[in-house]
C-alpha cells in the first residue's frame, strides 16, 4: 500500500497523541532515549551541542552501535551524515516528500529505459538490493542509506519490520521527538552535565517520579558529568497498558 495513503486520522486529537496511545499499548513497540543536557536541561545552541565532551560522544557511540537511531530533520542535518554501523531513521515530512518525488522520477526513467532497451538485464547485485529495500517501507536516501519516514505513525509500522528484530530503538533528538517519546519511552540514558551553557533548545520537562533514577558512572573533569539511567517504573508501565 502506498505510504502516503496508509492512514486515516481522528481529527479530535493530534497525530502525536494518537501515536502515543497506540505505542503505549503495543508490546512490540519499544523505545529508549539518549540525550545529554546541562543543569538547565539545555541540549543545543544554534544547531550544535553547546559543549565538547569527546568521552560522552564515545559513550553515545558505544550505546547505539548495532542498533537503530531515530531523529528529526534538524538533528540529521546538524550531524551532517548518517551514523555508521547503525540503522538511521529520519522523521521528516518535507524530506519524505522530496525523496518520494525523486523515487517516482527514477522509476519513470527506468521504465522508459526498459522500453528503449528491452534486452538489458538487471544485475544480481541490483536485484538483491531491490529485494532488500522492498522489505523496508519508507524511502531510502540514495548515497547515505538513511531511512526517511514522513510521520511518527509510520515509525511504529516500520519498527515492526523483521529488519529491526533484536535491535534497540533510540530516539536521539531533537526536542519534538523527545517530547513525543517521553510518555511511553522505557529507558532514558541521560548525560547530566554540571554547569550552565548558552542554549536555545531545551529537553522537555518530565515527571521524574515515574522513573527509577540510577547513576551508572560519574566523571570528574571540565566539565564534570554523570551517566544516568532513568527506567520507567513497572507500575507506571502497567498503568499505560490498562489506559
Amino acid at each position: 500500500m502506498n505510504s502516503a495513503k496508509r492512514y486515516l486520522w481522528d481529527h479530535k486529537q493530534t497525530k502525536d497523541d494518537h501515536v502515543g496511545k497506540i505505542a503505549a499499548k503495543d508490546d512490540n513497540f519499544s523505545l529508549d532515549l539518549v540525550v545529554a543536557y546541562d543543569k538547565h536541561q539545555a541540549i543545543g545552541y544554534k544547531g550544535k551541542l553547546p559543549w565538547n565532551i569527546p568521552e560522552d560522544l564515545s559513550h553515545f557511540k558505544e550505546l547505539t552501535t548495532g542498533h537503530v537511531v531515530i531523529m528529526g530533520r534538524k538533528t540529521f542535518e546538524s550531524i551532517g551524515r548518517t551514523l555508521p554501523d547503525r540503522i538511521n531513521i529520519v522523521v521528516s515530512q518535507s524530506m519524505w516528500q522530496s525523496m518520494y518525488r525523486h523515487r517516482s522520477q527514477d522509476k519513470r526513467e527506468k521504465e522508459t529505459n526498459k522500453t528503449i532497451n528491452p534486452k538489458k538485464n538487471t544485475s544480481e547485485n541490483e536485484k538483491d538490493k531491490d529485494n532488500q529495500n522492498r522489505k523496508i517501507p519508507g524511502t531510502v536516501v540514495k548515497g547515505n542509506e538513511a531511512l526517511i519516514i514522513r510521520c511518527l505513525e509510520d515509525l511504529q509500522e516500520l519498527l515492526r519490520n523483521e529488519v529491526f528484530l533484536g535491535k534497540k530503538h533510540f530516539i536521539i533528538g531533537g526536542r519534538s521527538l523527545y517530547k513525543w517519546s517521553i510518555p511511553f519511552v522505557h529507558t532514558m540514558y541521560i548525560t547530566e552535565i554540571e554547569g550552565v551553557y548558552p542554549a536555545d533548545t531545551y529537553f522537555p520537562a518530565f515527571d521524574q517520579s515515574l522513573f527509577t533514577r540510577t547513576v551508572t558512572r560519574k566523571k570528574e573533569g571540565n566539565p564534570p558529568f554523570a551517566y544516568v539511567k532513568y527506567t520507567r517504573k513497572e507500575n507506571e508501565r502497567n498503568k499505560k497498558d490498562r489506559s
